[in-house]
């Protein structure tokens, strides 16, 4: 499944440049999950934020030795933190999962700083965290346990949705969810949670009490995919403000997709696929994602056997750029106007790609490399960016991306690789000019990784400017290294 990250939108970069040399140990080592839903809500348990274990307390020992070329302001470090995983960059906070501190819990540090802000423990009965959906003033913690039996059938999935307050990381309500899902369909628009069912169901609720709004059945058109297992993946669901999209997966063969309105659940418009025309074949797409400021509903998956013909009903279509990798004819990418339910544009080929809505492009990252398109025809932004990663690398951490893309900031770590530093390649999500290359100097250690360092994930920082996540992969339990990157108008 495709992962989406959210791009904000500051103003345009200066420029960046700079040598950096990094010292400081910290121990420890976890492996985290993705994402999940409904029933009667019931008051959550008042719990005491936790000292933030396996949190950055310290700051580290990072210092910046004057650069050969500065190109405007500098990238300059930040903090250091200890090894956990990190499942968004939200409203200058960077929250996620403590290694040490036990599955079952959600930290948030400044990121600014590193230092920490809250953390809330959830309740041993559900003691896995699988991901968390920031909104606003709310977001919610999707929590659940393991399923089927050791050694190869174990699986964790969802069960509860916890609601808890962004400043502090109280909890304010959790309620049960429908079906098991590892990757849940939950949006927070405005002041209500709206949640997905395996079956297509939506269920909304106030955000800050969990009461109950409305329920929406699958659109009546679209009967339920048969499936042997009891987790059904078959239906997506995605928001920004107000715009909310549903998708749905139906047994001929085709995808409805509708837009909601978050208030009462009626769409103000449906677009269907062509059904299937042989056994086997199928359209299967799911909203990945929305964009208010480009008016875009996004979809990706897979149309089998041969996504050509769905290609052919649409006005501008475009290849997979083959230098990130071999093109896959039924892999697909399709965007629809969010006003009018039309197909844009579409892309064939892309496999295993996280995407970020940001600067009104579709920005598409592989462990290989970057590419942004126009939200409205599709056009490439700027010119593909390849990183020189070899097929098959990544970070330690399930959550971890390939790179750190913030309004029109896109920074991925690049060859040539050497031991001892990290090259990172600041570049436009508009533009063919590069903004900045950073030399990241983190010394050589004893210590042997099978990852390979990355770039992880980025946002905004109180006051402007981007904070950019490295995942150092030269120590032991591989901790983040926050850098700050100055904007300006």
């Amino acid at each position: 499944m495709p992962r989406l990250t959210a791009g904000s939108r500051p103003g345009p970069l200066l420029g960046v440049i700079g040598l950096l040399s990094t010292a400081g140990l910290v121990t420890a080592c976890g492996l985290a999950v993705p994402t999940a839903q409904s029933g009667a809500p019931r008051a959550a348990t008042a719990h005491t934020p936790a000292p933030l274990t396996g949190a950055v307390i310290q700051q580290p020992r990072l210092s910046v030795s004057p650069p050969p070329h500065v190109i405007g302001s500098a990238m300059r470090p930040l903090w250091q933190g200890a090894p956990w995983d990190v499942f968004t960059v939200s409203d200058g906070l960077v929250i996620g999962r403590p290694s040490v501190a036990g599955r079952n819990s959600v930290v948030a540090l400044s990121a600014l700083t590193g230092a920490g802000v809250w953390a809330t423990q959830i309740p041993r009965s559900l003691p896995d965290v699988l991901g968390f959906v920031p909104g606003g003033s709310v977001g919610i913690i999707e929590a659940g346990r393991s399923f089927g039996r050791a050694p190869t059938a174990v699986r964790p999935e969802a069960t509860t949705e916890i609601a808890v307050d962004m400043a502090t990381g109280r909890q304010l309500w959790m309620a049960r969810l429908s079906g098991l899902s590892q990757s849940p369909p939950i949006v927070v628009s405005g002041n209500e949670v709206l949640t997905g069912s395996p079956a297509g169901v939506i269920t909304a609720r106030n955000a800050e009490t969990g009461r109950l709004l409305w329920t929406r059945p699958r659109h009546a058109d679209c009967a339920r995919l048969a499936v042997a297992s009891p987790v059904d993946e078959g239906m997506g669901l995605a928001g920004d403000g107000a715009l909310v999209a549903a998708s749905f997966e139906c047994a001929d063969g085709s995808v409805v997709v509708q837009r909601l309105d978050p208030g009462t659940g009626k769409p103000a418009w449906t677009w269907s696929s062509p059904p299937a025309t042989s056994p086997g074949a199928g359209t299967y797409l799911t909203v990945t994602g929305v964009a208010s400021a480009g008016d875009l509903v996004l979809l990706t998956g897979q149309v089998t056997p041969d996504a050509t013909p769905l290609a052919r009903l649409v006005r501008h279509a475009y290849l997979w750029p083959y230098r990130l990798g071999p093109l896959l004819d039924n892999e697909v990418v399709l965007t629809l106007d969010a006003t009018t339910g039309h197909p844009r544009w579409i892309e064939i080929g892309g496999q295993l790609e996280d995407f970020t809505l940001t600067d009104a492009a579709v920005c598409e990252v592989a462990n290989t490399g970057l590419e942004c398109r126009d939200d409205v025809t599709g056009a490439p932004t700027r010119p593909v960016l390849v990183t020189g990663h070899g097929g098959g690398g990544a970070p330690p951490y399930v959550n971890d991306g390939w790179a750190g893309i913030s309004g029109s900031l896109a920074a991925v770590t690049v060859g040539p690789f050497r031991s001892g530093e990290v090259i990172v390649e600041l570049v436009p999500v508009r533009g063919r000019r590069p903004v900045g290359r950073a030399v990241i100097d983190i010394g050589v250690t004893a210590y042997r990784a099978s990852y390979q360092t990355y770039v992880v994930g980025a946002g905004t920082l109180p006051g402007g400017g981007i904070v950019l996540l490295l995942r150092r992969v030269d120590l032991p339990g591989y901790p983040l290294v926050a850098l700050r990157v100055a904007t300006g108008r």
